[in-house]
C-alpha cells in the first residue's frame, strides 16, 4: 500500500520533471554553411560589383531553406528599397535572434581565414545553385516515385522527361 502512494506521488513529479524540462528545451541551432558565411561577408563588404550577386539571389529558391534566410531577406529587402547595403540596414530589418547571428558571423574568427572577394562571392551563389539543383531533383525523384507507386504511370514518365531535361542543362550539375 505504502508502494502504490509512493509510485503515484513518483510518476506525478516525472511528469511535472518532463513539463518543466520541455518549457526549457530549445530548438536545435541550425548550421551555417559556409556558403552563406561567405556570401554575406562580401554582401556587406564594400566591393565593387556586389550589388550583381542580389540580382542572383532573387533567383534560388533554397535561399528560403537555409539558416540565414531572414538575413538574406533583409539584405534583398534593403536593395529592393534603393538603400546601400550595410551592416546597419540589414540588422535594423531583423528581430534580435537574426541581429545575433547576422553579428556572430560577421565576427567569426574563423572571417580571417578567407579573401572576401567577388569572385569568392560568386562561387558562394553558384554553390547555393547547385545545392537549389539538388534540392530541386531530389524533389522531383520523390515525386517519380510517387506517381510510380499509385500507379500514375503516365504521371511517372512526364516527371522523368522533365528530371532528365533539367539535368542536361548547362549550369547543371548532375
Amino acid at each position: 500500500v505504502l508502494f502504490r502512494s509512493n509510485q503515484g506521488m513518483v510518476l506525478d513529479a516525472f511528469k511535472k520533471s518532463v513539463a518543466d524540462r520541455k518549457e526549457t528545451m530549445r530548438q536545435p541551432a541550425e548550421v551555417v554553411r559556409a556558403d552563406e558565411e561567405g556570401l554575406l561577408h562580401v554582401l556587406l563588404s564594400d566591393i565593387e560589383g556586389r550589388v550583381a550577386l542580389v540580382t542572383e539571389l532573387e533567383k534560388i529558391e533554397i535561399l528560403q531553406r537555409i539558416a540565414m534566410r531572414r538575413i538574406f531577406q533583409a539584405v534583398l529587402a534593403v536593395h529592393a528599397g534603393g538603400l546601400p547595403l550595410t551592416y546597419d540596414a540589414v540588422n535594423s530589418r531583423l528581430e534580435d535572434a537574426d541581429q545575433n547571428l547576422l553579428a556572430a558571423t560577421l565576427l567569426s574568427p574563423d572571417a580571417d581565414k578567407h579573401d572576401f572577394t567577388l569572385e569568392y562571392g560568386m562561387q558562394c551563389v553558384d554553390s547555393l545553385r547547385r545545392s537549389d539543383d539538388l534540392r530541386q531533383r531530389q524533389e522531383m525523384k520523390t515525386r517519380i516515385k510517387e506517381a510510380e507507386r499509385t500507379g500514375n504511370l503516365a504521371e511517372a514518365l512526364r516527371l522523368a522527361g522533365e528530371l532528365q531535361k533539367s539535368e542536361r542543362r548547362p549550369g547543371r550539375s548532375g
